[in-house]
């Protein structure tokens, strides 16, 4: 786009279309572009945008996505109520963007780009913990016996302290 409210609405209807079309309830956002490309990032600013205004979480990865945020929390800033950080990309400026965000981020990946791999690896792991508190069986359940007292901790402590 050539106007910056033209990319704002492009960027609003891909994410639109996005949710509508794949029924996704979250979303990573990447860019191999230029940080200081004004029209990419005013596009993402109205991506960002859209999924608030639809309630679907936005996982930013690298610095060119964080002052895509900076740019549409600016316009409304219950944007980053919508936003987190999945992990520290190697770029550059990306601790200070997050910060300046008030965002953390779980990981510190040594991805020396913000191109999406970071939140696709954090993605998964959430995944993962998620599968798993889920899924997870009880110690009954798993048929896991009751700890033995001689081999419980708290005699195992009380035989080192009288050793």
């Amino acid at each position: 786009s050539e106007e910056e409210a033209d990319a704002l609405e492009e960027g609003a209807a891909l994410v639109q279309e996005l949710v509508h079309e794949k029924g996704l309830e979250l979303l990573g956002f990447g860019c191999l572009s230029n940080p200081d490309n004004e029209m990419v990032r005013t596009a993402m600013a109205g991506a960002l945008l859209q999924a608030a205004a639809m309630k679907v979480p936005v996982m930013l990865d690298g610095v060119a996505v964080c002052k895509a945020a900076k740019k549409a929390a600016e316009m409304a800033p219950a944007v980053l109520d919508y936003c987190f950080a999945g992990h520290v990309s190697a770029e550059p400026g990306a601790e200070e963007c997050l910060q300046e965000l008030g965002l953390t981020a779980p990981l510190r990946l040594n991805i020396p780009d913000g191109a999406g791999e970071g939140a696709a690896v954090c993605f998964t792991l959430f995944n993962a913990g998620i599968k798993a508190y889920k899924e997870m069986e009880t110690f009954e359940e798993a048929g896991v016996h009751a700890e033995m007292k001689e081999f419980s901790l708290a005699e195992q402590s009380k035989k080192g302290a009288k050793a």
